[in-house]
């Protein structure tokens, strides 16, 4: 308490008695610390990175995402970091709970902010750790179309996909960026791991698949052939 009252503006006290606070397991008085700092900063500090931590250690994981969300809002590119820890503090691939609470708040984010574009790429990793490719797919060609890229994240969903053996999503992904022609420079790898993905998906299937459909793919190779020479 006497080095509660003692502590004198700045960031970087405030973080040093925080972590002195935190190394003691006083987590509450590591969270005064930084609710006391704010209050007699001058400068205007802002302590979402430190506080999320903060509240991941208390499993408080409903404030720890929060306080991700503002950091994001004013420094995007504390994104991967924000991911590594929402990875291990939460376990998204697995626990069924937690991703539910993260997608509600990062959806609730997106609607809130449309101008914002870290927030869809917040989700589209969201739906990466759970494997649901086809969401992921929606929200990244969104973004592609938004920001005028040449298909780079796509191509990524496609892969991650395609290793997973979900070749339906992978299909869409690559097909996606073909689409955008020649002149891009993903065209060619596009358009021959589609072609790829579609082949593993009818030649591994338990059932032997139709006629029409490796007739389809073998006329598909076939104008690849005469596209790509």
């Amino acid at each position: 308490e006497d080095a509660l009252k003692g502590l004198q503006p700045g960031k970087s006290n405030a973080v040093r008695l925080a972590n002195a606070f935190i190394k003691v397991n006083e987590f509450p008085f590591a969270l005064e610390t930084y609710e006391k700092a704010k209050k007699i900063s001058n400068d205007g500090y802002e302590f979402h990175y430190e506080l999320a931590n903060l509240q991941g250690m208390m499993g408080d994981h409903e404030g720890m995402i929060d306080s991700f969300m503002e950091l994001l809002l004013v420094s995007p590119n504390y994104i991967q970091t924000v991911q590594n820890s929402l990875n291990r503090n939460l376990n998204v691939s697995e626990n069924e709970d937690k991703a539910s609470v993260l997608l509600e708040k990062l959806l609730r984010k997106v609607q809130r902010y449309p101008d914002e574009t870290i927030y869809p790429e917040l989700l589209i990793w969201h739906f990466n750790q759970r494997k649901d490719f086809g969401s992921a797919l929606i929200h990244a060609k969104a973004l592609d179309k938004r920001l005028q890229e040449t298909g780079a994240r796509v191509m990524k969903i496609a892969q991650m996909a395609s290793k997973n053996e979900d070749y339906v999503a992978a299909v869409q992904a690559y097909e996606y960026v073909a689409k955008k022609g020649p002149q891009n420079k993903y065209y060619v790898s596009a358009k021959t791991e589609a072609l790829q993905a579609r082949n593993t998906q009818l030649t591994t299937k338990v059932v032997l698949p139709k006629r029409e459909e490796m007739q389809a793919l073998a006329d598909s190779y076939e104008k690849a052939i005469n596209d790509l020479g």
